[in-house]
């Protein structure tokens, strides 16, 4: 995308080690390997696919667009957020009549969809929401469209909505993009390094590279990452910030254009270029090194037979548990769902307090609170435990000394249902 958008052979090279060694990146492929990562690989293949179709009007980079967003919808849909860009393209770089423009626009939104259409299905069957996790701009629509056909959300989608704005975390989102000078931060991606004449230097290429791009023509990039910090201080949810690292990326790499036109000045670009490959290795490897006190978040992701037994174990609290059972487990929304009972998920609304006791490895605490409900269940998946220490900050691993604790408790909890991989637990 940088090769297409500038001139200088260096500039893609430039634009690939700032975003591959940038902070958001990092954080997302190696500690945790969320999906957000792979959201982005499908949206910038789609994004740069449809760009090329504006510029050689073929057809087949047309298709490929359409196929690459529907994989970026159908894997999670906080890509909803990539979506402006597209109209945004279509309007600067399509030189034709406006109706035209629109056209195309909304013939990549349908089949994209159309093709998405199987999955979001699904997954609205499941949840009860379209956009599960949400994206929060679009929930209002959905809540009116819902209610004019009288339909009941599950409590799995309300639950995570619940979760993004009104719980403490979703609370110190939304005062920390209160802050405009918190976006510019966000947009570093050496975000890390944080020494003011660092992150002046960052911003003074981001200016730079701006001003590149809108006397280039290629105002897109520009009013995208405008758009999506407006959308990220109106409606905070994180790991957006991944994204905009990437395009910030893309922009501190054109603004090298602006230094390789002077070809006298060597010294100052090799000493630009050494301020980059500074900001490259230092953020590398603190995050890389930062990260060894995480526990490892995708542990659960690739374990064998998860999903059916995950299933497995919410059809059978369906038969065995009464109807008025509370399940108490770590975020495992499918064994709620196929339940079809209350859930409590650890250290989300409603559950800080039982997680916490969990953390203390507290059982005598976990008993107290469980049976205050009128029934309820301790439902433990293998894939949420962890053999060393869980501080909570990674939601929502347990440790599995506390496990243990409970198996032993036999006065407390009754062991119920055990496949090797989800346990459950009666409180007495």
């Amino acid at each position: 995308m940088s090769r297409r958008i500038s001139t200088s052979k260096a500039v893609p090279i430039i634009t690939s080690l700032v975003a591959l060694s940038s902070f958001g990146l990092i954080t997302n492929s190696v500690d945790m390997f969320r999906m957000e990562t792979m959201v982005i690989l499908l949206g910038l293949a789609s994004i740069y696919c449809f760009y090329m179709f504006t510029q050689v009007r073929s057809l087949n980079w047309f298709v490929c667009s359409v196929i690459f967003l529907a994989a970026c919808i159908s894997t999670k849909q906080q890509a909803y957020i990539i979506l402006p860009i597209f109209p945004i393209i279509a309007i600067n770089k399509l030189h034709t009549a406006f109706k035209t423009k629109l056209f195309y626009t909304i013939i990549l939104f349908f089949f994209s969809f159309l093709l998405a259409a199987p999955i979001l299905t699904n997954q609205f069957l499941g949840t009860g929401t379209l956009f599960y996790p949400g994206v929060p701009f679009i929930n209002s629509i959905e809540r009116l469209t819902t209610s004019a056909l009288d339909i009941i959300g599950h409590e799995t989608g309300e639950g995570w909505k619940r979760y993004a704005f009104e719980s403490d975390r979703g609370q110190n989102l939304k005062i920390k993009f209160s802050n405009p000078a918190n976006h510019l931060s966000f947009l570093n991606p050496f975000s890390t390094l944080t020494t003011k004449p660092f992150s002046a230097g960052i911003n003074i290429l981001l200016i730079l590279g701006c001003f590149i791009l809108i006397m280039k023509g290629n105002l897109f990039i520009v009013i995208f990452l405008v758009i999506q910090q407006l959308l990220l201080h109106k409606f905070p949810i994180e790991r957006y910030y991944i994204l905009s690292q990437i395009l910030a990326s893309m922009i501190i790499g054109v603004s090298f254009e602006f230094f390789f036109r002077f070809q006298k000045l060597k010294f100052i670009n090799a000493l630009i270029l050494s301020f980059i490959l500074i900001g490259v290795i230092s953020s590398t490897v603190y995050t890389l090194s930062s990260s060894s006190s995480i526990p490892d978040y995708s542990y659960g992701r690739h374990y064998p037979n998860r999903l059916k037994a995950t299933i497995e174990s919410g059809r059978w609290l369906e038969k065995n548990s009464p109807k008025n059972a509370t399940v108490i487990t770590p975020r495992a929304y499918l064994d709620s769902y196929y339940a079809k009972r209350d859930s409590l998920w650890l250290n989300q609304l409603g559950g800080e307090e039982i997680y916490e006791a969990f953390l203390n490895n507290d059982v005598n605490k976990i008993y107290t609170i469980s049976k205050s409900y009128p029934s309820s269940y301790i439902l433990l998946p293998e894939f949420w435990i962890v053999n060393g220490s869980a501080d909570g900050m990674w939601i929502p691993f347990i440790e599995r000394e506390t496990v243990n604790k409970i198996k032993e408790r036999n006065d407390y909890f009754e062991p119920v249902y055990d496949d090797g991989l989800v346990s459950i637990f009666k409180v007495k």
